[in-house]
């Protein structure tokens, strides 16, 4: 049975990433020749060819790309075990993912921001910014913690909590106004 490591698993999902071995190397912080010897090792270790190597072309083969699959999925799942444990120990430390609308998070931020840091220190905060249908897909994909976004929205699968209402104001100037909004006014 082949003993698989996060790190060599890394180390391939970098290279699928990256499609160049001295780039992966670089984004895992080792040598190029140090995460080449492990992929070699682990193709060994799994008995299969994972990665097609070629002047100036690096791919993965139809297994490679299976494998890299399932180990985002490997790598992802070790992650959430070291965040339960950090929580564990201390619950106001970790890691939180919020997203924003774009035209929510330019406004909310600077005025919550310095709050959180202040209360909670030890929260590794993770600010994105998406549309509506993206925002959504990825909080049920899990890739999300939390999303700031308008309501009404189709929220199958999640729970939604009202931060704030918002009212809007209609301004025109008054030489464009036409009988019928001047009977309206």
């Amino acid at each position: 049975m082949a003993d698989l490591k996060l790190k060599d698993l890394r180390y391939l999902v970098a290279v699928a990433e990256q499609r160049h071995f001295g780039r992966a190397a670089a984004s895992c912080y080792v040598s190029q020749p140090t995460l080449s010897a492990q992929l070699k090792k682990l193709e060994q270790s799994l008995g299969v060819q994972l990665i097609e190597r070629a002047p100036n072309n690096v791919s993965l083969t139809p297994a490679g790309e299976q494998i890299v699959s399932r180990a985002r999925r490997i790598i992802e799942a070790s992650e959430e075990v070291v965040e339960l444990a950090r929580a564990q120990r201390d619950p106001l430390a970790g890691r939180l993912r919020a997203a924003f609308l774009p035209t929510i998070g330019p406004y909310l931020l600077p005025h919550v921001t310095a709050a959180i840091r202040r209360s909670l220190p030890r929260l590794e905060l993770r600010l994105y910014e998406y549309q509506t249908a993206p925002m959504l897909a990825k909080l049920r994909e899990g890739e999300l913690d939390l999303g700031i976004l308008a309501l009404p929205v189709e929220l199958a699968g999640l729970e939604a909590r009202e931060l704030y209402r918002e009212a809007f104001t209609v301004a025109s100037p008054l030489a464009i106004r036409s009988p019928r909004a001047r009977a309206c006014a």
